[in-house]
């Protein structure tokens, strides 16, 4: 918000409030640097977020994006896949499910990931009660590969609104031994910044939301919002289909205007996200968020491990078949 004129005086009000003022000079600056290293820096920052970060940490200047004017139509078209709602893409090797929580409703978004963090959706929807939410993450989906049913690995349920609720409802829905993974999260808004997708917090019986849930602790999810909204728009704008934290949707879902809209309605102003227009939902949007913070917390934010095997043949079924014949 601030910025420093000709003369060297600060000019402007600041966008945060504190006592001390911090400024990042240029790399070009640095002597430690040469040209050369910058250049090598330059050239290899690909992607979106490694642009970015070459633009913030090299050259000291603030990071300003180039939204793209995108109907909800072309978003579809652009986005949709070639599988059907409720079906797991070739490549996928488990789910994860983002909730967010409304007065009345859940919205929910699942999605199937593969190697390289690349995310396809295969469900989405709205939940009016505890026990409808229960029964959608209690789904397993089938496979294209022809291997099992896959049930819903790790899901992260928004506890903005009435935490103690969601605590209880994690309780009762997390199970690791059916390797199902239920915990609350928290968007988190200012203390978590730069390039940590989460952290994880622990709570204890001195906050309220604790002791409404009658708990005496109580372990979430803190997720960086504007790391996540980062990620999501550049998937939205710049990156195809199957490319690493992109985004493919069912067939199906081209045409749903309700949540296509949804996805859409993010703008970044000076560094700060907010609603596009605010009196229209973003819900799907945050739920997309809770689901890939999810994934990152299922590997552990180390996706070089996560690897894809074909499933192998039913061997037994072969000869039985071929017995009979």
């Amino acid at each position: 918000g601030c910025t420093v004129n000709r003369k060297g005086k600060i000019e402007g009000k600041p966008r945060q409030s504190g006592p001390d003022a911090g400024f990042q000079l240029s790399s070009l600056y640095a002597l430690a640097l040469g040209w050369g290293d910058i250049a090598k820096a330059f050239i290899e920052a690909k992607r979106p977020r490694e642009v970015q970060d070459f633009v913030n940490g090299y050259l000291g200047e603030p990071w300003q994006r180039k939204s793209t004017e995108q109907t909800w139509q072309t978003l579809g078209r652009r986005l949709a896949g070639d599988y059907n709602f409720g079906q797991i893409p070739v490549g996928s090797i488990f789910l994860t499910a983002g909730v967010d929580k409304q007065i009345e409703h859940y919205v929910y978004w699942v999605d199937a990931w593969g190697e390289n963090a690349v995310p396809r959706c295969v469900d989405y929807g709205y939940a009016h009660s505890d026990d409808e939410l229960a029964n959608v993450l209690a789904r397993s989906y089938v496979r294209v590969d022809g291997g099992p049913t896959l049930p819903i690995n790790y899901t992260l349920i928004d506890s903005g609104f009435k935490p103690h609720e969601v605590y209880n409802l994690c309780k009762r829905l997390h199970n690791p031994a059916a390797n199902r993974f239920v915990m609350p999260l928290k968007g988190d808004h200012g203390d978590l910044r730069g390039p940590l997708p989460y952290r994880d917090g622990n709570l204890d019986a001195t906050h309220k939301s604790v002791r409404r849930a009658g708990l005496r602790r109580q372990v979430l999810v803190f997720s960086n919002k504007s790391y996540w909204e980062d990620v999501v728009q550049d998937a939205l704008d710049t990156l195809k289909p199957g490319d690493p934290n992109s985004l493919t949707i069912p067939a199906g879902a081209a045409d749903d205007e309700d949540m296509l809209k949804q996805l859409l309605n993010a703008v970044e102003i000076d560094g700060i996200w907010d609603k596009t227009s605010p009196d229209e939902p973003d819900d799907f949007r945050a739920a997309h968020r809770y689901s890939r913070t999810a994934a990152e917390k299922r590997v552990s934010r180390n996706w070089k491990k996560v690897r894809y095997f074909p499933p192998k043949p039913d061997i037994s079924a072969k000869k039985t078949l071929k017995s009979r014949q």
